[in-house]
């Protein structure tokens, strides 16, 4: 995982058009839409175990978030590492990255509830009849990993970053379940809203966004029967897993963590 996390966060396709731009790039315009914001952030590799988790969730792509206390070139690769992987680990509501679907931002306080995660907790505890645990059940990834805005540059973006990056997030993880959601999504996988595919073997349900008008909740949209079949794959998966409640144990231990959050605080207060 930590390989993977390294060759998507430092993208050279993103890193070359943050110095020099090129219109024949795919990327182009999602960079660029980056530099018109003067914003850089690093391309998101994914967020939770994706090795262990039996759900993988896939969206267009992440939004940015310049009030998170997000990774930059300066880290650590073991932090970076850390935040990525572990980043729905349970470390209390100041030190976890993500705290009850809350990032924690550059200044110590908590954002608002992230709505496509909340969303999505609610929709994995339906399959498993059970409050979701995020980073453990299921995982997140993205048809596009640079970040933007209203899916600004994905269109244009998707097929290079879907063969040089979420094929090989989907090679390591290897879900029983796909959850695809949003249009961008539904628009990849050639489905529609509220309906169950197979995708390389893999179950896949695609379902609105946070916000839409059309139903979401699986079980007004999916017969007694398709759900039935769903939650059957996930505890056939998760049976013959001895990996449930594990987060991947960090190298860093939480002191080291704890510090390096503190120092990037006190860092971000110094400017105000």
């Amino acid at each position: 995982m930590k390989s993977i996390v390294n060759e998507i966060f430092n993208c050279k396709g993103y890193n070359n058009l943050t110095k020099t731009s090129d219109s024949k790039h795919s990327c182009n315009e999602i960079v660029s839409y980056q530099k018109s914001l003067k914003i850089s952030q690093q391309p998101e590799a994914f967020s939770g175990n994706i090795e262990r988790a039996p759900i993988l969730v896939i969206s267009s792509n992440p939004s940015l978030n310049t009030d998170e206390l997000y990774p930059d070139l300066t880290w650590p690769q073991e932090m970076i590492n850390d935040f990525f992987i572990n980043r729905f680990a349970n470390r209390g509501s100041k030190y976890s990255w993500v705290y009850e679907n809350k990032c924690l931002l550059n200044n110590g306080l908590r954002s608002k509830k992230v709505n496509t995660w909340n969303e999505i907790q609610n929709r994995v505890s339906e399959l498993l009849s059970k409050p979701a645990k995020p980073g453990i059940d299921y995982a997140f990834a993205d048809i596009v990993h640079c970040k933007s805005r209203n899916n600004i540059g994905v269109t244009k973006a998707r097929d290079y970053c879907v063969k040089k990056h979420l094929e090989l997030v989907l090679e390591h993880s290897k879900p029983c379940i796909i959850i695809a959601v949003g249009n961008a999504s539904r628009d990849f996988f050639d489905t529609e809203f509220n309906s169950i595919i197979t995708y390389k073997g893999i179950t896949l349900v695609c379902t609105p966004g946070p916000g839409s008008s059309i139903s979401r909740k699986f079980a007004k949209v999916f017969s007694e029967t398709q759900l039935s079949q769903l939650k059957e794959t996930i505890n056939n998966c998760q049976n013959s897993s001895d990996s449930q409640d594990v987060i991947d144990k960090p190298v860093l231990n939480n002191d080291e963590i704890v510090e390096f959050i503190n120092s990037k605080i006190a860092s971000y207060k110094k400017c105000f």
